[in-house]
């Protein structure tokens, strides 16, 4: 597929999805361009064989992401040589941050920025919790703080404010 032309690799992925899929998860003559217009114009399962790629630039990671497809989701987050910046990262955790499968796969990247591990910690079972602090080799007590942190921010925002009790 690395010597196959690249026009002749941007038409088999505009073909039919047996011929297109494996032309656009596999093809290194496919450019970040052309990957960016697949994801931007494709159904759910072009956009999953992009995110299924060997190598994904965080610009890519981000349309991906920007497509608020749960499936195309998780198959970017499942690629764990996918580079995921952290704005993608928010809006992930923005649209999807309470579920389960998204919290397990965000726990198991190779990296996370520490906004996002802030921002997750507090949302995730003990299970999870436990695999974040082995996985990315957090003390117990920094989580246990992030978590504390967490409550507090949520109790804050329930709390009406005295504009908002119409009081003068």
């Amino acid at each position: 597929c690395a010597y196959l032309p690249h026009s002749i690799a941007r038409t088999l992925a505009q073909d039919l999805d047996p011929v297109a899929l494996p032309i656009i998860q596999n093809s290194p003559v496919l450019t970040e361009a052309d990957l960016l217009e697949i994801v931007r114009a494709g159904s759910q399962t072009r956009r999953v064989a992009v995110a299924r790629r060997e190598s994904l630039s965080v610009r890519l990671s981000g349309a991906l992401a920007e497509t608020d497809d749960k499936i195309v989701v998780t198959a970017l987050l499942d690629n764990l040589r996918a580079q995921i910046g952290s704005t993608s990262l928010d809006r992930i955790l923005k649209t999807f941050g309470a579920d389960e499968q998204v919290q397990e796969l965000i726990v198991e990247r190779p990296a996370l920025p520490m906004e996002i591990i802030t921002r997750i910690v507090d949302r995730l079972g003990d299970t999870l919790k436990q695999r974040m602090i082995e996985r990315h080799n957090i003390p117990e007590v920094l989580v246990s703080r992030l978590v504390s942190q967490g409550r507090e921010r949520t109790l804050a925002r329930s709390i009406p404010t005295i504009t908002e009790l119409g009081a003068v």
